[in-house]
């Protein structure tokens, strides 16, 4: 009887143990979907533009095709600390970004990776 109950007990943990939280899995096509498209500065004359996808399961993207209509320098008041409301449509790659942050020397130091994303329509909310 106690080495059935013993048995039991420790197949019970073996389970929990193996068991582990669903994956968040990202779409690879996004279609009118409300975002902030951000500026991050990389160093001195480099920025990189990402999306972060609004929601609960928010997303990062870099944008592959940024349009010159949205930059920074173009639309410079638009943006309220580096970022811009948008709704945009796209495909996510497989393939990943290194994000990168400049330090107090100006020198980029990497930050993240991120999804590359291939944008077909964005525009300001």
């Amino acid at each position: 009887m106690k080495y059935s109950g013993f048995c039991s007990v420790l197949a019970s943990i073996c389970f929990l143990a193996t068991c582990k939280p669903p994956k968040v899995t990202v779409p690879s096509v996004f279609a009118n979907q409300y975002a902030t498209l951000m500026m991050v500065p990389c160093s001195r004359g480099c920025e990189q533009y990402v999306i972060k996808t609004d929601g609960s399961e928010s997303t990062t993207l870099y944008v592959v095709n940024m349009p010159d209509s949205l930059s920074i320098r173009v639309v410079p008041s638009s943006y309220n600390g580096r970022e811009l409301p948008v709704v945009f449509s796209g495909k996510r790659s497989d393939e990943s970004e290194q994000i990168s942050v400049a330090d107090a020397n100006d020198v980029p130091q990497p930050a993240y990776k991120a999804y590359r994303l291939q944008l077909t329509a964005l525009r300001r909310r």
